[in-house]
């Protein structure tokens, strides 16, 4: 018994042994991963803007010659692909520079196929980095950092950096306040005590305290519930210093100013025609619409405008004789209506509108023009796009179809439907 002890005693010293040589070799991932995001975080808040800022990869190493990494590099990697996939908005390059020893093209082509694998390392597996935001180049031995003089300085220069281009304005995520409040940003993080934020690339690190936050919903779909400690007994770690608390708030009230083209369509010749009828084709306006964000998506609004037609058409007996009548025909519009915008993305919109629309027509030849009013019901709908609606300007374009039926008029004409389609330019105000 006392031998089979032993020889379980010196069992379990050697298992502790090799675990503790193990733990010696590997490389201890955390600290990479916390430097560089340090490294990231404070860039940001000592500069507007990431782009043209460079972190070395201190621990990058390839096989003498070649562009194969270490298995040592190849975990470093993995743990930048992790802080990476933290910030999802940032685009990078991967670059690869060497030293003046050997032929300028094979330096070149060696630093470009080092980037290259660093590049593949990051995107593939267990990284994963979204592809397209991460590109590489190969600069060879033209950005020296030091000098090829010594072997000191030929290391310094034998290196592999990460450059930031930008942000991705497109990955929207969508910051939910516990005071109903929602802020768009284009870059969140989110450490034990804070959210941190940018609205835009060249917008300031802005802080909000993580008890604020209700819900992080990012441009992919995932939701992140912030796990705040206790505010009173734990202290941050982050080691940022903190930015006073600071969120514009959007307002849901805004006005939609736009010019319009319109073209006169519809089978019945009464609009169009020089002969039967008012030969009206183009018209020209614009319209005020007031409205209301209810959500992200919709939003109400009441809509005002004006808008002319006007002809004049020349009677002649033959192509080169002089001129025997004139007809002259005017018709203007005052819309009154209803407008409910969807916005099937963050800045296209599909509006359906309907209401009323006061509606005058003069009309005749010289000596016996005549005018009279109505009004007609109408509705139609706008597809349209908007820039950046979270400002406190932005413009717009869109689609417009409209009908218009005849309801009742002063004077017992009759004219045929109203259908027209148009263009229309705006500016977009908060207010």
């Amino acid at each position: 018994m006392r031998r089979i002890l032993s020889m379980a005693l010196l069992l379990l010293m050697g298992q502790a042994q090799a675990t503790f040589a193990r733990s010696l070799s590997q490389p201890d991932t955390t600290a990479p991963a916390n430097a560089t995001l340090r490294v990231i975080m404070d860039s940001l808040r000592q500069q507007p803007t990431l782009k043209g800022v460079r972190i070395k990869l201190q621990d990058i190493n390839f096989e003498t010659s070649s562009a194969v990494l270490t298995s040592a590099s190849a975990q470093y990697i993995d743990t930048i692909a992790a802080v990476l996939n933290k910030l999802p908005a940032l685009i990078l390059e991967i670059g690869g520079h060497t030293d003046n020893v050997g032929g300028t093209q094979r330096n070149q082509t060696l630093s470009q196929s080092r980037a290259q694998a660093v590049r593949s390392r990051l995107v593939g597996p267990p990284g994963m980095v979204a592809p397209k935001r991460v590109t590489f180049r190969g600069y060879g031995e033209t950005k020296p950092i030091a000098a090829n003089t010594s072997e000191g300085g030929r290391l310094l220069n034998r290196r592999v950096e990460m450059q930031f281009v930008g942000l991705d304005n497109a990955l929207i995520t969508k910051v939910y306040l516990r005071n109903g409040q929602v802020v768009r940003a284009a870059l969140v993080y989110v450490n034990l005590r804070s959210v941190l934020y940018k609205t835009e690339e060249n917008a300031p690190l802005l802080e909000l305290p993580c008890t604020d936050v209700l819900r992080l919903v990012y441009a992919d779909g995932r939701v992140q519930v912030p796990d705040c400690p206790p505010s009173s007994t734990t202290q941050t770690s982050s080691s940022i210093t903190p930015v006073a608390p600071s969120v514009r708030r959007s307002s849901k009230l805004y006005l939609l100013t736009q010019f319009e083209a319109r073209y006169m369509m519809g089978q019945s010749p009464g609009w169009t025609s020089k002969t039967l009828g008012y030969a009206h084709v183009l018209g020209f306006g614009g319209t005020a619409m007031v409205g209301y964000r209810l959500t992200d998506r919709f939003a109400v609004g009441v809509q005002t405008g004006y808008a002319r037609w006007s002809t004049r058409v020349e009677y002649k007996e033959s192509a080169g004789g002089p001129i025997v009548r004139q007809y002259h025909s005017e018709a203007t519009q005052i819309p009154l209506f209803l407008c409910l915008p969807v916005y099937l993305t963050e800045s296209v919109y599909l509006m359906p509108e309907g209401g009323i629309n006061l509606l005058a027509i003069n009309a005749g030849f010289e000596n016996g023009r005549e005018k009279f009013t109505g009004v007609q019901t109408g509705y139609g709908a706008t597809l349209g796009y908007s820039t950046d609606r979270r400002k406190a300007l932005w413009f717009d374009v869109g689609l417009v179809y409209r009908a218009h039926q005849k309801v009742a008029w002063d004077r017992q004409y009759g004219v045929p439907p109203m259908h027209y389609a148009g263009l229309k330019l705006g500016l977009g105000v908060s207010l």
